[in-house]
């Protein structure tokens, strides 16, 4: 039951519906990680719906079917996620029945957009593999190279009107707005560029740190959990067997994370 929506006037995005063959008990919009497109969680997806939890979900504009791609004239930021994409998700998970308040389910920059419309909306957020990306949350050589990034990025962004991210190892071809925002928070620590006023927010949340993850250490976890009054962060720890970068590589094992999420969706519905 896809359909469509414009971000900017000018991107087509295509929200995509994943259900339990059964009544679902739980809907969850998931919200991607900078670089991921939604066929890279099916494993994860397919979980959830055996947990009865319904997905509502859609790739960031330029990503997979999503036209146009981004370039110069072509752009977005945080805030258009914010602003627009996010309610867009909402609007359209709002004509089922079982639909009430939003639940999200954010990996990366899925939770930080998530978390900054918690700042104003009602909701409940699910973090996996994210944080605040203040440099400072780094520790040793690692702030060094966090800051390198932030300028590099800029530096092209700048200079070609986008970031050319699947040629340098850091998502896709990104939008200027987008790297940009990402870029001040990296340097600053804040997200005062998007968000003007923020606060700390009630909304129910859980954090899921992935252990060994160095592009979200448990410092820059607990950073962006605590923009909320009753930060719940907790950790998960893959079997040996999984090989490869943490902040993704969870994906290939989501058990324990739909186990977390499902005990988490249970107890705020009770």
């Amino acid at each position: 039951m896809p359909s469509t929506f414009k971000l900017n006037h000018i991107f087509n995005v295509e929200i995509q519906h994943y259900f339990p063959e059964q009544d679902a008990q739980h809907i969850a919009i998931l919200l991607p990680a900078i670089g991921i497109t939604i066929d890279k969680y099916q494993k994860f997806i397919h979980q959830l719906n055996q947990a009865n939890i319904a997905i509502i979900t859609a790739d960031y504009p330029g990503y997979g079917k999503n036209l146009p791609k981004v370039d110069r004239q072509h752009s977005y930021g945080y805030a258009d996620l914010i602003e627009q994409f996010i309610p867009a998700l909402v609007n359209n998970a709002s004509q089922f029945p079982t639909f009430n308040t939003p639940t999200f389910i954010g990996h990366s920059l899925g939770a930080h957009i998530a978390t900054l419309y918690a700042q104003h909306h009602p909701c409940h957020v699910v973090g996996i593999a994210t944080g605040n990306v203040f440099y400072k949350h780094w520790q040793g050589k690692a702030r060094y190279k966090m800051l390198a990034t932030a300028y590099t990025f800029c530096l092209l962004v700048n200079t070609l009107g986008y970031l050319p991210g699947d040629k340098i190892g850091f998502g896709k071809r990104e939008a200027k707005g987008l790297i940009n925002d990402f870029a001040s928070t990296v340097i600053r620590g804040n997200y005062h560029h998007i968000l003007p006023v923020y606060d700390k927010s009630n909304a129910a949340n859980l954090f899921l740190h992935i252990q060994d993850d160095q592009w979200a250490p448990m410092t820059s976890m607990t950073a962006l959990a605590d923009l909320y009054h009753y930060p719940h962060v907790e950790q998960i720890k893959l079997t040996p067997d999984i090989k490869g970068n943490p902040h993704s590589v969870w994906l290939k094992a989501p058990e324990i994370a739909v186990s977390k999420i499902s005990q988490f969706l249970t107890n705020i519905n009770a």
